[in-house]
């Protein structure tokens, strides 16, 4: 897999219905045609991005699954690529709770008007592939299996009830909407380093400044003690408890990095040897970005996500 090429899906938009009442535009994508006749059986792949990301880095990532002949749909998260923010300051990704981002989910697929006839697989990575086990839960017998990519099944601060605690505490002072870093953008942060935690490709690396370069518009670079504070609540009470993991049935595909420092590799390893269905790839030396590793883990994940894959097709 190379790096270069780009397949561009549809995007439209759809409102997402807050809870205090006002609406959020909500941006997705389709890739070939997720719709169908009543007798379409062909399944869809949900993609779910992580943290920060947006669609034009999928549709880089994405071009094995594209050029196999795969219908497709993905969503800019609330607050992330080109969807509606909760803070003036759209460099700055903040939740109020998951629960925005399983609805905005909803909504774009009932906006897309995919027959209930079409069988589900979810494709997450990082966050995305926490949300993916909750979406799972959702969706019920609609999906009929998941591949994930480094899930976040717990961010890596531990343990997470001290955690928890400090953060409720920041909540109490008023830090909700707060950015974590407080630190301004500079250059200087996206220079390679051999050691980053992201991927050891250095292409893979510079992809992502490269699409800000592109469009200013879909760049993040913080994180509100809010977002923070949602991450740990939905991971606590789902892919990081043993009874919530044990009855999740569907086949999983998860994809991991033996080298995984930006989320907790010690709770991925747990809580992926809970699931009563699951297959666990570890790529040696890989980091974070599997899907922008060295050319040889970007081949074999492909090459071990497609024939997972073909037994759903």
């Amino acid at each position: 897999m190379i790096l270069t090429e780009r397949i561009l899906p549809q995007t439209a938009y759809a409102s997402l219905k807050l809870k205090h009442g006002s609406d959020l535009n909500i941006r997705y994508g389709v890739w070939g045609n997720v719709a169908g006749g009543k007798n379409n059986t062909k399944p869809v792949v949900v993609v779910m991005p992580g943290l920060s990301e947006f669609i034009e880095k999928y549709a880089i990532m994405m071009t094995p699954l594209i050029k196999a002949g795969y219908d497709a749909i993905i969503l800019d998260w609330p607050s992330q690529g080109l969807s509606g923010r909760f803070l003036d300051d759209r460099t700055v990704i903040h939740s109020n709770g998951f629960e925005d981002h399983l609805n905005a989910l909803m909504t774009v697929l009932d906006a897309a008007d995919i027959a209930p006839e079409r069988p589900l697989i979810l494709f997450g990575h990082s966050m995305g592939g926490h949300l993916a086990f909750r979406a799972a839960k959702l969706l019920g017998d609609r999906v009929k299996a998941m591949v994930v990519s480094a899930p976040m099944m717990l961010p890596p601060l531990t343990p997470p009830w001290f955690v928890r605690l400090k953060l409720l505490i920041l909540m109490g002072l008023g830090y909700a909407r707060k950015p974590i870093s407080g630190k301004s953008d500079h250059p200087h942060r996206y220079t390679f380093d051999a050691d980053n935690v992201l991927t050891r490709d250095e292409e893979g690396y510079h992809l992502m400044p490269q699409l800000w370069n592109e469009n200013k518009d879909i760049k993040t670079y913080d994180l509100t003690y809010g977002w923070l504070a949602a991450a740990y609540r939905s991971c606590v009470k789902t892919t990081a408890k043993a009874s919530w993991l044990r009855q999740c049935h569907v086949p999983v595909l998860a994809h991991i990095g033996g080298d995984e420092r930006l989320v907790s590799a010690d709770y991925q390893t747990w809580a992926l040897s809970l699931l009563p269905d699951a297959d666990v790839i570890t790529y040696v030396g890989a980091r974070h970005e599997l899907m922008l590793e060295l050319p040889d883990v970007r081949q074999a994940f492909w090459e071990n996500t497609l024939a997972f894959l073909d037994r759903y097709r």
